[in-house]
C-alpha cells in the first residue's frame, strides 16, 4: 500500500498489534543473534513455521537495514530494536513474549562491579 510517491509500506504496517500467526507467510528477514532461540524456534514451539524466509543473518544490525530496505519483517528483541527507527513500523506482539535472562558470575568472585550487580539484581527481582 502507498502512503507516499516515495514510501512503500509493508500491508501489516498499518496494524496496532500483531499475532505469530500473522507473521507466517509474510517475506522474512530471519534474524537468529547467534542464539538457539529466534523466530523459526519461537514460530516452532507454537507450532507454526515460516514459509517464506528471504534471508538469514546472525546480527540484529543486519536484520533491521533488510527491513528497512524493504526485504522482509523481522522478529527483532526490543532490546535490540535501533534508537533511530526511521523506516521502520514498530508493533508489538498479541500475545507479547517474554525474555528471561540469568547472570552469572565466578563463585568466588572478587570483583566489585560483579558483587554489586548481583546484589541489585537480588534487590530487583
Amino acid at each position: 500500500m502507498k502512503t507516499s510517491k516515495e514510501k512503500l509500506w509493508h500491508h501489516l504496517a498499518q496494524h496496532k498489534e500483531l499475532s505469530l500467526v500473522e507473521l507466517t507467510n509474510e517475506p522474512f528477514v530471519l534474524a537468529t543473534g547467534g542464539c538457539h532461540v529466534h523466530a523459526a524456534s519461537i514460530m516452532a514451539d507454537a507450532g507454526l513455521s515460516l514459509s517464506d524466509v528471504r534471508i538469514e543473518v546472525r546480527d540484529w544490525v543486519s536484520a533491521v537495514a533488510l527491513v528497512r530496505a524493504g526485504e522482509g519483517i523481522s522478529l527483532v528483541p526490543e532490546s535490540n530494536l535501533p534508537e533511530n527507527r526511521k523506516g521502520l513500523r514498530v508493533l508489538p506482539l498479541n500475545p507479547p513474549m517474554c525474555r528471561q535472562f540469568g547472570m552469572m558470575v565466578p563463585k568466588h568472585s572478587t570483583s566489585r562491579p560483579a558483587t554489586l550487580m548481583m546484589e541489585l539484581t537480588k534487590k530487583r527481582y
